[in-house]
């Protein structure tokens, strides 16, 4: 097994028994930094603290010292995987379903998938708009095995279950690097399903990086009841909105052409002009009224109905098993399904009017290393930094907008100079306090005045001085974001839950601005990112 990767293991569930055979079944390791199970049950009573998801009983080991329960308001599926990975402070982040079953030696093929896509991360050169072979790994999608029915075909919603459990964007198992959520502002909320969800996360994401397959395996048995035919068509609203989002070839499999979408229209839209022209004849006829177009009408629907629908029930029947109960089922179902299509169809295509693609809120706070703003100075400022401004920064545009929109900005700097004796600890703070009056002023200020070997919290990579400085501006680490020209800053703000952007200088290594998930040339760039979103997220 190569070096381990630090990841959050996060996984949503809804049904208490899935959740504790799924933590049950967890092989644990030391490459699993944190598990948290995000409570999703819909009701608020389900999910108070008289009804646990996982009780604290029987739970020791590894396990306790390691699982944390949280909780999702809403209990949306999508939103509590959310929930999970921003309260998550490891490099990367693992999806992983509540029916899902571990194979063996699962977590050593975590392992292995993360640690080579850390290595493509740093072995890729700087990356521009196009996204190739060479471009790093920002997210592993595992492999899904589903035991096949013994003695039997698979019946109609088992067939589905297996093509959306085997699809390589399938949200049963799901790792993606924690930078690339936060640039991307995770799992948009207005899909209903998952794996419509994850789908839609993937295309995002590769503006940052290839998605790829990795070679870890987990098992998924089809869910009770699966035997009797789906009616519901509900997925019908969430390939409209992806459609809309990502352009027409941005769908799941639609199953058999036969049973796609424009047979289900169509067989819906004949149901309705033979009910209304049968509707219409009757009132005639109430009325006295002699005329037969609407009953031909009437007549010539019902037989264009009555082929349409025959034909999509034997497209269902085809594959088999056609068992009494499921020839039953498709045949009273058939009739029912293309109006339930149609019907979610519109109302996806009502909601999903203009929607934008979905994109992280701007940060509460945005903390900026004293390197980025010292680095493009017009005046070379002295080694300690402490050189007085021949008048305002370059920056001050880009901090005013900030704080134009709400923002709070804070300024932070490594001064190790001060534990080598070159440099005092006033004369630091004069330097700030210049920096600060050409910038126009800004909220907070933090400095770490120790040396690399004095084994301080707050020097980066370690999260100390970002935490400081974000208690200073009075806001949550999580809803902060970082900008630096180096990547310790960075790692630091990972381990904040905070998002981190490089704002790339002179200074910076080119393997550094090669593995940076979000990279900018100028803090004006870097605003415009967290204010408008990143530009693979904008409309």
């Amino acid at each position: 097994m190569t070096s381990p990767s630090r990841v959050t293991l996060v996984a949503s569930a809804v049904d208490c028994d899935a959740a504790r055979a799924l933590v049950a079944q967890l092989p644990w390791g030391v490459v699993l930094e944190r598990v948290l199970v995000v409570d999703a049950r819909p009701t608020p009573s389900a999910s108070d603290s008289s009804s646990p998801l996982l009780p604290d009983a029987g739970i020791t080991g590894p396990l306790a010292s390691r699982l944390e329960v949280l909780r999702c308001p809403g209990g949306n599926p999508v939103g509590a995987r959310n929930v999970g990975w921003r309260a998550a402070t490891t490099p990367w982040v693992a999806f992983l379903g509540e029916d899902a079953r571990p194979a063996p030696g699962w977590l050593e093929a975590l392992a292995e998938d993360l640690h080579a896509a850390e290595q493509e991360a740093g072995d890729a050169p700087n990356r521009g708009a196009v996204r190739g072979p060479g471009d790093p790994v920002v997210a592993v999608h595992g492999r899904v095995e589903v035991e096949p029915p013994s003695g039997r075909r698979p019946t109609e919603r088992e067939r589905r279950f297996v093509d959306r459990a085997r699809a390589p964007w399938a949200a049963t198992d799901a790792a993606y690097r924690r930078d690339v959520l936060a640039a991307t502002g995770g799992l948009d909320e207005r899909f209903a399903t998952l794996d419509h969800a994850h789908l839609e996360l993937d295309l995002r994401a590769a503006a940052f990086g290839r998605v790829r397959q990795g070679d870890r395996v987990v098992r998924r048995e089809p869910p009770p009841g699966s035997s009797w035919p789906a009616v519901a068509e509900r997925d019908r609203a969430s390939d409209v909105l992806l459609r809309c989002l990502h352009g027409p070839g941005a769908r799941p499999r639609d199953g058999p052409r036969a049973t796609g979408m424009p047979w289900q229209v169509l067989t819906g839209a004949l149901a309705s002009v033979t009910c209304v022209a049968a509707a219409a004849e009757a009132v005639r006829r109430s009325m006295g009224v002699d005329r037969r177009r609407s009953g031909r009408v009437a007549v010539v629907g019902a037989a264009a109905w009555a082929a349409s629908t025959t034909r999509l029930a034997l497209v269902r029947l085809a594959p088999g098993p056609r068992t009494p109960r499921e020839v039953l089922g498709i045949l009273l179902t058939t009739p029912v399904q293309p109006l339930s299509a149609t019907r979610w169809w519109l109302h996806g295509r009502r909601t999903a009017r203009g929607a934008t693609r979905w994109q992280p809120p701007p940060p509460a706070a945005v903390l900026i290393d004293r390197a980025v703003l010292d680095s493009t100075e017009e005046a070379a400022p002295s080694e300690t930094g402490s050189s007085e401004r021949a008048g305002g920064s370059p920056h001050a545009p880009a901090v005013q907008s900030l704080r134009d929109a709400g923002v709070r900005v804070g300024v932070f700097a490594v001064e190790e100079g001060v534990a080598t004796g070159t440099v005092s600890a006033t004369e630091v703070d004069a330097g700030n306090a210049a920096l600060e009056r050409s910038l126009g002023g800004v909220d907070a200020r933090a400095v770490c005045p120790h040396g690399p070997t004095d084994g301080c919290r707050c020097r980066p990579p370690r999260p100390g001085l970002l935490q400081v400085l974000a208690q200073r501006l009075q806001a949550d680490p999580a809803d902060c974001a970082v900008v630096s020209d180096r990547a310790a800053p960075l790692r630091a703000a990972v381990a904040t839950a905070a998002r981190g952007l490089l704002c790339a200088s002179d200074r910076t290594p080119g393997e550094e601005v090669g593995a940076a998930v979000e990279r900018s040339d100028s803090l004006v760039d870097v605003v415009d990112r967290l204010l408008a979103g990143p530009p693979g997220n904008r409309s």
